[in-house]
């Protein structure tokens, strides 16, 4: 098969493509900077996830797509920029990929949709929506963009990870270079839960998706521990050695 992926610099999507090109896809990876240590093995295209008519020229060929594209959370970029990556780059692979006749999108968006799952309650895919910043509200509104196209006929299947980790990930080793300097303080007490999944998980669910999910469907991929944030940084403490602060700054 062949794959398109987009985002493929980023931590999910380069062990995403790495993952393809070992189980024989021939792989094409977009994004705007080629990742080091790419696998030679993956044809690399830069471009920007914006520029429809580049995102067209390079899906040329593919089979199925997979969307991971898009601003994260810490970019300084504002609603509008937010909106101009998140949604603005979704329609245009959305529409390349109909214009190409691809036989299956896979669209990333986020667990952060959901915003705050109430205690007590399980958030499955039905559970109602309520994203809290300008990342989550953006990947929403990709959701509904990728969503729309289903509607419309195109073979679109819609994946919303959870806290991802793993080797590679600058995301999750910026709490542990923290806490392994001492430098970690709790904002809040810490209660907020997570349900992380390994890299290599969400990559097989990922396969999952693009093999067995239902055009129009969203599956919530994460993993099978809910933790509380102070939980896991006790965790990467005990495992660093250290002890972390018995205070928290208030919220």
């Amino acid at each position: 098969m062949n794959a398109f992926v987009t985002g493929a610099s980023g931590f999910v999507g380069k062990r995403l493509g790495e993952t393809l090109a070992a189980n024989g896809w021939k792989v094409k990876a977009f994004d705007i900077r080629k990742p080091e240590g790419a696998a030679a093995e993956i044809e690399f295209i830069a471009g920007d996830i914006r520029d429809g008519k580049a995102v067209s020229g390079a899906m040329h060929g593919a089979e199925v797509v997979f969307h991971l594209a898009a601003a994260l959370g810490a970019s300084r970029l504002g609603l509008e920029g937010f909106r101009a990556v998140n949604v603005g780059g979704t329609k245009a692979v959305l529409a390349a990929a109909r214009e190409a006749g691809v036989r299956r999108v896979v669209h990333f968006s986020s667990a952060g949709v959901l915003g705050h799952v109430k205690s007590g309650e399980v958030a499955d895919e039905r559970y109602a929506l309520d994203p809290r910043d300008l990342y989550d509200l953006t990947k929403l509104e990709g959701e509904r963009a990728a969503l729309e196209a289903a509607a419309a006929g195109l073979d679109v299947v819609v994946i919303r990870p959870g806290w991802v980790y793993g080797p590679g990930d600058r995301r999750t080793f910026k709490l542990i270079r923290a806490i392994a300097k001492g430098r970690y303080i709790q904002a809040g007490k810490g209660r907020t839960l997570q349900t992380p999944v390994f890299v290599d998980d969400l990559v097989s669910g990922t396969l999952l998706a693009a093999e067995k999910g239902k055009a129009g469907e969203i599956y919530h991929l994460a993993g099978d521990e809910v933790l509380t944030v102070r939980k896991i940084a006790e965790t990467i403490a005990r495992a660093a050695d250290k002890t972390l602060p018995r205070f928290h700054l208030p919220m």
